[in-house]
Protein backbone atom coordinates (compact mmCIF):
# COMPACT_ATOMS: atom_id res chain seq x y z
CA UNK A 1 0.00 0.00 0.00
CA UNK A 2 2.87 2.37 0.78
CA UNK A 3 4.35 1.77 -2.68
CA UNK A 4 1.05 2.80 -4.27
CA UNK A 5 0.98 6.02 -2.23
CA UNK A 6 4.57 6.76 -3.24
CA UNK A 7 3.80 6.20 -6.93
CA UNK A 8 0.76 8.45 -6.65
CA UNK A 9 2.81 11.13 -4.89
CA UNK A 10 5.45 10.96 -7.63
CA UNK A 11 2.78 11.32 -10.32
CA UNK A 12 1.23 14.29 -8.55
CA UNK A 13 4.66 15.89 -8.16
CA UNK A 14 5.42 15.37 -11.87
CA UNK A 15 2.02 16.77 -12.82
CA UNK A 16 2.53 19.79 -10.58
CA UNK A 17 5.96 20.42 -12.07
CA UNK A 18 4.58 20.12 -15.61
CA UNK A 19 1.72 22.50 -14.87
CA UNK A 20 4.09 25.03 -13.33
CA UNK A 21 6.42 24.78 -16.34
CA UNK A 22 3.48 25.33 -18.71
CA UNK A 23 2.22 28.31 -16.68
CA UNK A 24 5.60 30.01 -16.73
CA UNK A 25 5.89 29.35 -20.46
CA UNK A 26 2.46 30.95 -21.09
CA UNK A 27 3.36 34.06 -19.07
CA UNK A 28 6.71 34.43 -20.86
CA UNK A 29 5.03 34.07 -24.27
CA UNK A 30 2.40 36.67 -23.34
CA UNK A 31 5.01 39.16 -22.14
CA UNK A 32 7.03 38.63 -25.34
CA UNK A 33 3.95 39.23 -27.50
CA UNK A 34 3.06 42.32 -25.49
CA UNK A 35 6.61 43.61 -25.84
CA UNK A 36 6.42 43.15 -29.63
CA UNK A 37 3.31 45.30 -29.85
CA UNK A 38 4.21 47.93 -27.23
CA UNK A 39 7.32 49.27 -25.55
CA UNK A 40 6.50 47.95 -22.10
CA UNK A 41 9.70 49.04 -20.36
CA UNK A 42 10.51 48.19 -16.79
CA UNK A 43 10.03 50.27 -13.68
CA UNK A 44 9.79 49.30 -10.06
CA UNK A 45 6.38 48.91 -8.45
CA UNK A 46 5.55 48.41 -4.83
CA UNK A 47 3.02 45.90 -3.56
CA UNK A 48 1.90 48.47 -1.00
CA UNK A 49 1.40 51.28 -3.52
CA UNK A 50 -1.88 52.05 -5.24
CA UNK A 51 -0.05 52.51 -8.55
CA UNK A 52 -0.71 49.87 -11.18
CA UNK A 53 1.31 48.74 -14.18
CA UNK A 54 -0.09 50.51 -17.20
CA UNK A 55 0.22 47.40 -19.38
CA UNK A 56 -1.48 45.01 -16.96
CA UNK A 57 -4.78 44.88 -18.84
CA UNK A 58 -3.00 44.25 -22.13
CA UNK A 59 -0.95 41.46 -20.55
CA UNK A 60 -4.12 39.83 -19.24
CA UNK A 61 -5.60 39.96 -22.75
CA UNK A 62 -2.49 38.25 -24.17
CA UNK A 63 -2.71 35.60 -21.44
CA UNK A 64 -6.29 34.85 -22.51
CA UNK A 65 -5.28 34.27 -26.16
Amino acid sequence: MLALRTKTAVRIFRLSAALLFDAVHVVVAAVQELNRSQDIGVRPLSCTSSLIWQHGTSLMNYLRM
